[in-house]
């Protein structure tokens, strides 16, 4: 089971610094639903989360240099969506949930599915 937060602990959203705009933007539209879901305001971190995070949100693209790397080192297997055009996977791992994207979109899409799937929050609730 996947436990983003609990009554005693929030969430922790883990971004490196070097994603995009748009999956900066998505991210901080995900820490709003967390917001809104959890009644406690995640912590944004700009770095990739530490060994034996818990309650962890990390969002990924895989073109970014060294990241497949990383995440093969949590033993996150992303060889689903390597060399595809706007896809994602959601991977649950050790510290709580990953958002894997094939390029910045595909991470800015998983994102929104990752807050209608686990939050139940429709991405287009303002339309």
């Amino acid at each position: 089971m996947i436990s983003l937060f609990d009554q005693s602990h929030g969430t922790t959203i883990f971004c490196d610094r070097r994603e995009h705009s748009c999956v900066r933007y998505a991210v901080d539209d995900l820490a709003d639903d967390l917001t809104r879901v959890s009644g406690r305001r995640p912590v944004l971190m700009d770095a990739l989360p530490p060994a034996g995070a818990q309650h962890t949100l990390l969002v990924a693209t895989l073109n970014l240099d060294g990241m497949a790397g990383y995440l093969a080192a949590l033993g996150l297997d992303p060889s689903a969506i390597v060399g595809k055009e706007e896809h994602y996977m959601l991977a649950p791992f050790a510290g709580g949930l990953a958002v894997i994207g094939s390029d910045r979109r595909g991470t800015m899409w998983g994102i929104y599915e990752c807050c209608r799937r686990y939050l139940g929050v429709d991405p287009l609730y303002l339309w």
